[in-house]
């Protein structure tokens, strides 16, 4: 969240749904970190959580069932908006609704009442919610991030690993229906990858995904032509591996890896396209990866219980070591 003048204030939650949220926020570069309570306890509630947008931070509020939008402003927190349910049986509330991010100009958010699934874009200045495209038949399959790319809104979906999950797209104003663009194929016994995150860089539209146990974590691309191909591999473990947390900065594109108990790790594509560890979080004191936060300088990763920070110099340091820090939500 930009604070007045040149300086950023970054949060970044200690934990997840406690009786009282606790964060620490820096507005000096992550030079210094202090311990506060001032924000609700509902932004961290799961991933992709927040989005912030001139100074504030919008999120879904702890009653699903009525679609609340809420906002927190730096000193208090309000209800923005809601959503607008209909009467039908696949339009009425849910239990699992995120915000999913911000693309074209608007926030997105999408809710999953178990049954079937739905996108809102909403406006952030009026607050006007309106549902796009129709409702998804799969049951929990919940929307995790979205992007634009190639004058469309794309969206994934994660589903369990124990479902399909996919990459819908859409022409705003112009589509009533999404776009099936990519579904994840059966690694075998109903076992597959979700998707974590979209992010487009170069023409191109690059996939992040997680696996089940034995199976590899991949990134997948999209060309402008519509060619789909494997980007990056993570490896096979008996423990789940993932990719997550795209984000370009600085020119480069940079991703979480997980997979088994000690590879915990940020990587980079450089500008040929190639991949390399970028910073080795595990080595760090990492024990989880987290989430990327971006100013026009500075590049913050979180890897519970740490957080890192680069410069445009290229160099990683630590910023900030909590043992207290469980969840590392960046906002």
């Amino acid at each position: 969240i930009p604070a007045t003048g040149a300086k950023w204030l970054v949060l970044v939650a200690r934990n997840t749904r406690p009786a009282t949220q606790e964060w620490k926020y820096t507005n000096d570069g992550g030079a210094t970190w202090t311990t506060t309570t001032a924000l609700s306890r509902n932004i961290a509630n799961n991933d992709h959580s927040a989005i912030v947008y001139r100074g504030r931070a919008f999120y879904a509020g702890e009653s699903d069932s009525i679609g609340q939008i809420l906002c927190f402003d730096g000193l208090k927190e309000f209800e923005f908006t809601r959503l607008p349910f209909g009467p039908a049986a696949d339009n009425t509330g849910g239990t699992a609704m995120n915000a999913v991010g911000m693309a074209m100009g608007l926030f997105y958010f999408s809710l999953n009442n178990g049954t079937t699934g739905r996108v809102y874009a909403v406006d952030p200045v009026t607050g006007a919610a309106t549902q796009v495209g129709g409702t998804f038949v799969t049951a929990n399959e919940i929307v995790v991030d979205v992007c634009a790319y190639a004058g469309r809104v794309w969206i994934c979906t994660n589903n369990d690993n124990t479902k399909a999950a996919h990459i819908y797209s859409i022409r705003p104003d112009v589509d009533t229906v999404w776009t099936t663009e990519r579904t994840t194929t059966d690694l075998g016994a109903s076992q597959f990858r979700n998707y974590n995150s979209l992010a487009a860089k170069g023409g191109q539209l690059y996939a992040a995904t997680s696996a089940p146990a034995g199976f590899a974590a991949i990134i997948e691309k999209r060309t402008a032509a519509g060619v789909w191909s494997t980007e990056l591999t993570a490896g096979s473990s008996a423990a789940a591996g993932y990719y997550d947390a795209l984000v370009e900065w600085n020119g480069k594109l940079y991703a979480q890896q997980g997979y088994s108990t000690t590879i915990f790790a940020v990587v980079i594509q450089d500008s040929v396209g190639s991949w390399s560890t970028d910073k080795d979080m595990q080595a760090a004191g990492s024990t989880s990866t987290g989430y990327f936060l971006s100013t026009p300088d500075l590049l913050f990763a979180s890897g519970p219980p740490r957080v890192f920070v680069k410069n445009l110099s290229n160099s990683w340091s630590t910023s900030l070591s909590d043992a207290s820090l469980t969840h590392g939500m960046l906002i």
